[in-house]
């Protein structure tokens, strides 16, 4: 239970008590699966805008690279999402928790994927797109708190300036699920088994 004070319409100091809920990591197996992806994409297509899909308009990524390099703004950009390609991930999950379930643990788990390094941005050449940049000026922003005034006019401007649909690259798993789960399994249950903290490289 916690407690809560606060001051009522006639300016009284209340005081009342609700349930506090605590999140608690009993363990955590952070797994790298860069071992198992391609070190180069094998394709590149571009993900339309939804106002490219309401009006049914065909985006290549020609088009989508037209939009940058003929765009006259200052500051502007096109970013290249990173995916991977081959593996069912709502199926992995799945059979991660009945892993983890073998075990008899009871408590809620998750199960998330997390991408580093994800994105391949490329930016205006323009001094001013140069200076937005730099990581010198950023520190200098957030060190003397002009980034409050600076830094909604420059989401701003990045917004106006990048493409409007999104260039994806799809980087294929080079080994099956199953192979995944065959050599992984037996670490994963002695992390479960023994509630610690592991981080690693798939093997």
């Amino acid at each position: 239970m916690a407690h809560e004070t606060y001051y009522d319409t006639n300016g009284d100091l209340q005081t009342c008590m609700h349930d506090k809920i605590d999140e608690v990591t009993d363990f955590r197996c952070s797994i790298d699966l860069s071992s198992y992806t391609s070190e180069r994409w094998w394709r590149v297509a571009v993900m339309p805008s939804e106002e490219a899909i309401e009006t049914g308009e065909i985006v290549t990524l020609r088009d989508a690279l037209e939009q940058y390099t003929l765009s006259n703004k200052k500051v502007k950009e096109i970013i290249m999402e990173k995916q991977i390609y081959g593996w069912h991930l709502v199926e992995l999950q799945s059979q991660l928790i009945r892993i983890v379930r073998s075990t008899g643990y009871p408590n809620p788990i998750s199960v998330t994927y997390e991408k580093f390094n994800g994105n391949i941005t490329a930016c205006s050449s323009s001094q001013l797109s140069r200076f937005a940049n730099s990581r010198a000026v950023r520190c200098f922003c957030c060190l003397s708190c002009l980034c409050i005034i600076f830094c909604p006019i420059y989401g701003c401007l990045r917004r106006i300036g990048s493409t409007r649909d999104t260039i994806v690259a799809d980087y294929v798993m080079t080994k099956p699920v199953n192979t995944f789960l065959q050599l992984n399994s037996a670490t994963i249950l002695d992390t479960v088994i023994n509630l610690s903290i592991k981080s690693y490289i798939a093997h």
